[in-house]
């Protein structure tokens, strides 16, 4: 069941780029009435190459590959308006052409996808099945876009299981001036697991992923990977937009058939019906403007909410002075980053009894045995009155997690800067919850 997983989370990987230096470069070599056709380092041996009057090209019985790979992809039928246009979706970051325009719809009909076994499915044993595929490509110069959808697709595992995803949609698109911005988007539709026995107990009603950002190697992405110093990061997030997420709706989970008969009794859920309902995370940064947002609504487990928003420390802005800076537990820089709204809503639907189940210990038992201790040293070095201060919040945290039921948050009147609630936790937890607003309900 693992291995299959890991061949469905690889289905987004189906075109990804090949590590080669022929770009985007097209070559045809003939052989009857078959032949090979090499595009963007990708080898696609045919049975059959025929050039409709209608222009195109139409390749039977095919086969892609990526020289020193194990994947490959199997096709019946591939249609495409010209190999150009399939070169650039096979390797988008290729040279371009700034006076180049292309549009066309790229049609494979009975693919199937055996995952390259370093994305993490050993063997390539597993399989990925569509039986018809379209994709449309616009391509303008050095900017392009595609839009495609798959209806039908097997993700089957060589033991028998399967998830079935009635339908696949995806859109991304390419530009700027080094072909690093992207904005993308996939979703999946109706989709359930099928174990060896029967139905696997799991399905979603639609579940997805985007990403919106600029990844060019002076992205703020490329910047963390390359262990930029703070100062760097602060002044390329105060000039970036960045947002993405995934989420899933109309779940259904059924522990007694998704779950052993010894995982059911470890975890409790033995006697629990049906867990339903829906989950998503989301984050942007947008012009040093962020916010984060989890939720959770299941059936059985768990509802709640986390956000977080704010601005980005301005650039050469304020920073803990260097004589303190050991005592703070964050980076000096960051002491300028400034909070409007934080919100923490939590409703123990049965998770607590999960988590008894796994560890001995109820929800509060267990995260304050995680990080009470870290939080509690981190505190006892901090001067004035900001020790007492931080236990509070700690406290009020714990207390709603004890409650299993409830809502924490901070809502000031202004937005305020991590340095005013140093400053004013000196002077003690009220003066504190004055300033940043803190709030709490049952």
């Amino acid at each position: 069941m693992r291995k299959l997983m890991l061949a469905a989370l690889s289905l987004p990987f189906l075109a990804a780029p090949a590590a080669s230096q022929t770009g985007a470069a097209e070559a045809f070599t003939l052989s009857g009435e078959g032949g090979r056709v090499v595009v963007a380092g990708y080898e696609i041996d045919a049975e059959q190459i025929r050039i409709p009057e209608t222009g195109g090209v139409t390749l039977s019985g095919a086969t892609l590959t990526r020289p020193g790979r194990d994947g490959h992809v199997l096709i019946r039928q591939l249609e495409m308006p010209d190999t150009a246009l399939l070169g650039r979706m096979l390797d988008p970051l290729a040279t371009c052409d700034p006076a180049e325009a292309r549009s066309g719809v790229l049609t494979a009909r009975d693919v199937r996808f055996r995952p390259d076994s370093d994305l993490g499915v050993p063997g390539g044993q597993e399989e990925i099945r569509i039986p018809l595929l379209t994709v449309d490509l616009s391509l303008i110069g050095c900017s392009w876009r595609a839009s495609g959808s798959a209806d039908a697709v097997v993700i089957s595992g060589v033991d028998g299981s399967r998830i079935d995803v009635t339908t696949i949609e995806g859109r991304f698109r390419l530009s700027g001036p080094e072909l690093r911005e992207v904005d993308a988007r996939l979703d999946f539709f109706g989709v359930s697991l099928t174990g060896v026995d029967g139905p696997g107990g799991v399905r979603f009603e639609e579940a997805g992923l985007s990403v919106t950002g600029d990844l060019s190697g002076s992205g703020l992405p490329a910047l963390i990977r390359s262990g930029a110093p703070m100062p760097d990061l602060i002044s390329v997030a105060a000039k970036s937009v960045l947002r993405g997420g995934v989420y899933m709706r109309g779940a259904e989970i059924i522990p007694e058939i998704f779950l052993s008969q010894g995982d059911l009794k470890r975890t409790g859920l033995d006697a629990t019906g049906a867990v339903t309902g829906s989950a998503e995370i989301s984050a942007a940064l947008e012009m040093g403007v962020f916010r984060f947002r989890s939720a959770a609504d299941l059936t059985g487990l768990v509802s709640g909410e986390m956000v977080v928003s704010g601005t980005t420390p301005a650039p050469d802005g304020v920073a803990i002075p260097a004589a303190i800076s050991g005592s703070v537990p964050l980076p000096a820089e960051l002491i300028g980053l400034s909070l409007d709204r934080v919100t923490l809503r939590y409703e123990d639907l049965g998770i607590g009894q999960v988590v008894h189940h796994l560890s001995g210990r109820d929800p509060a038992e267990l995260t304050s045995g995680l990080i009470g201790d870290r939080i509690e040293r981190v505190a006892g070095r901090l001067p004035g009155g900001l020790p007492a201060t931080v236990q509070s919040g700690w406290d009020a945290v714990l207390n709603l997690i004890r409650s299993g039921s409830g809502a924490v948050g901070l809502r000031p009147d202004k937005p305020f800067s991590l340095l005013e609630v140093a400053v004013s936790g000196m002077m003690g937890p009220a003066m504190a919850s004055s300033r940043t607003g803190a709030w709490s309900e049952n």
